[in-house]
This record gives C-alpha cells, structure tokens and sequence, in this order.
C-alpha cells in the first residue's frame, strides 16, 4: 500500500490536518449551528470573489450555489438572517428534502470555484475549498442536506397545509 503522506510536503499534510479538523467540526454541530455555519461559508465565498460570484441571479452553478442552494439549506435546518436576495430560486424553495439532497448533490458535482485562487488569502480555512470538497470527504452542504433527510426538516409547507387554506385578495 502507498502511504502518500511521504508523497507530501509538510505544509500540505498541515493544511489536509486542517481541512479534515474542519469538516469534523461541522459535521458535530446541531441543526442550526450547522444551518449559520454553512451560511457563513456561503457569504465568505461570497466576499472572497465579488467579482465572480457578486451576482445572485447569475445563471451559473457556483452563484446559484452560494446565493440560493445554501442559503435554503441553512434556512431549512434553521439558521436565522437570511438575506433579501438569498434563497430565492422558486424551484429549491419548493423542493421537497429528497429533491434538494438530490439538487445539492448536483450542483456540488459541478461548481468550480474550489479551484479557483482568491486575490487576499482568507484568514480562516477557505470557504470556496470546503463548499468544494467531494461528498466522499465530507462536503458541508451535502452533510446539511443528508442532516435535513435525516431530521424531516422543512420549511415547505406540504400540500394538505395549502389545500383547506382560503387565499383571498387582502382589502386595501
């Protein structure tokens, strides 16, 4: 068996170390510090790349994923301050958990800006690199989407919840 820690340089089994502690800590948080956690990730990405990913209603996988997808999970396991123009994609809102998993799943498989090299190296472990990992390894937003399968979260009211309920124009 190859042990590809020799293949490494000290510094970067430091920064796997770090990764791996970070993922660990994530994954031990309750719902809604998981939810305010996630979220955070979402707007430091945010901040890390204005340019890139400064546009909530950019037709893109990495925007839709940090401006809307995470943001509705963390809504969904219970994180507060949801910002006016986050978790605002009609087609997440109303997906049921399963649907959502299955949508984290794919946008995770297909954002790029793990790869990408911010200009001012963020002070903390880099968000984009941690929303980027694979789901085998431990990807905060797929752990938060299988946390909501698991617990039945959701903010969605179902269709029973809907149907007996009168929708009238309110008088002005």
């Amino acid at each position: 068996m190859i042990d590809f820690r020799s293949l490494m340089t000290d510094e970067q089994i430091a920064e796997a170390e770090q990764e791996k502690t970070e993922v660990l800590r994530l994954q031990g948080l309750t719902d809604a510090w998981l939810g305010t956690a996630i979220l955070k990730l979402a707007r430091d990405c945010r901040n890390l790349f204005p340019l890139a990913l400064g546009d909530p209603h950019a037709c893109v996988y990495d925007n839709a994923f940090v401006w809307h997808l995470v943001p509705e999970l963390a809504k969904r396991l219970g994180a507060y301050g949801i910002q006016p123009n986050e978790a605002r994609r009609f087609e997440l809102i109303e997906a049921s958990n399963e649907d959502l998993a299955r949508l984290t799943e794919c946008y995770a498989g297909n954002i790029s800006m793990g790869s990408w090299e911010p200009e001012t190296p963020p002070k903390t472990f880099p968000p984009h690199i941690l929303l980027s990992r694979p789901e085998q390894l431990g990807n905060p937003a797929i752990i938060a989407a299988n946390r909501i399968l698991e617990h039945g979260l959701s903010r969605v009211p179902t269709k029973t919840e809907t149907d007996d309920e009168e929708i009238s124009p309110k008088p002005f």
